[in-house]
């Protein structure tokens, strides 16, 4: 698996439309291509590509790289981070405690826009029945499968390429910057934390405590609870009983956001007269309104598409 910035695939797509912006690129997206046929590597997507694909206003950039990346990634997409962490947390819970007996497992890479973004959806065809399978498919000259494969795979090109500028002003809701806001107002959350190193001396004294906890606390809280109820455990009754219980454990997993960054020695609390106090989470409140990072996914199964005998529907 390589994975490859946004930068690299806008070059590979200017290599595949005949305008390279280095002589050498078209024979290398030659030798990459022939790579991806053979099996030998793969080139998956991210949610990020996809966020960062839609924010450019310019058709033919996106179109030159969507087709690259339809070309090299076969579509295939690495899973969003947060589901990754769900597993690490549950696994070294496993681990410790031998709880839960059988701790969740995340598929790493799947296919499609919707495993980038943690819902995995695809379109099936509704209303093909054994009866009336063998004359629809002879009608449309293949079988259910190749246009199922096919409608996919047009859909995720579309997807990952985005409507043109002429159709994003017809589209009311469509906003190609809303993934950016998001990342704007964690920007401002996170100069919360800087004005508060700045104004509040006992946590300005041990900013990465400060650092450290921030980051618990906003993006991995949510999953920490989580992996508590699947080992049977509650958000009052965890199995750590020390601050060096706790760091450790956030310590043990190979995810760098899982473990948080946490130097061995940064142990205490942030919160300001309480340096002494042990560093599990005392669970402070939320800004009212803010959405749990990574929280409410939800599978749409069996949305109608196109309402016929036989129709499509995501699932």
């Amino acid at each position: 698996m390589i994975y490859l910035d946004l930068n690299h695939w806008y070059a590979l797509g200017d290599a595949l439309a005949g305008a390279p912006q280095r002589p050498d690129h078209v024979a290398i997206f030659n030798q990459l291509r022939g790579l991806v046929d053979r099996g030998e590597i793969a080139f998956p997507l991210s949610a990020v590509h996809y966020m960062e694909l839609a924010e450019n206003p310019r058709d033919a950039h996106r179109e030159r790289a969507a087709d690259a990346m339809a070309l090299l990634s076969r579509f295939i997409t690495m899973a969003p981070e947060w589901t990754i962490l769900d597993e690490e947390l549950a696994r070294q819970l496993n681990h410790q405690f031998g709880r839960p007996a059988f701790p969740m497992k995340v598929l790493k890479f799947g296919v499609g826009a919707g495993f980038a973004f943690g819902q995995a959806q695809r379109m099936v065809l509704e209303g093909i029945t054994e009866g009336n399978r063998r004359e629809f498919e002879s009608r449309m000259g293949a079988s259910v499968s190749e246009i199922e494969k096919s409608a996919n795979a047009t859909a995720e090109y579309w997807v990952l390429r985005g409507p043109t500028a002429a159709l994003r002003s017809a589209i009311p809701t469509y906003d190609p910057y809303a993934a950016r806001r998001i990342a704007d107002n964690q920007l401002a959350e996170l100069n919360v934390m800087i004005n508060t190193l700045r104004t509040v001396p006992d946590v300005a004294s041990r900013p990465m405590d400060a650092i450290c906890a921030r980051q618990f606390y906003f993006d991995m809280e949510d999953h920490y609870i989580r992996a508590l109820l699947s080992a049977g455990f509650t958000k009052n009754r965890t199995p750590f009983h020390s601050k060096a219980d706790f760091t450790n454990f956030l310590m043990a997993p190979t995810s760098p956001t899982t473990r948080c960054s946490w130097p061995a020695a940064r142990t205490t609390s942030t919160k300001p007269g309480a340096s002494n106090a042990p560093a599990y989470p005392e669970t402070p409140r939320r800004a009212p309104g803010r959405r749990p990072r990574g929280g409410g996914a939800s599978h749409r199964n069996g949305r109608d598409v196109h309402r016929s005998p036989v129709s499509w529907s995501r699932c």
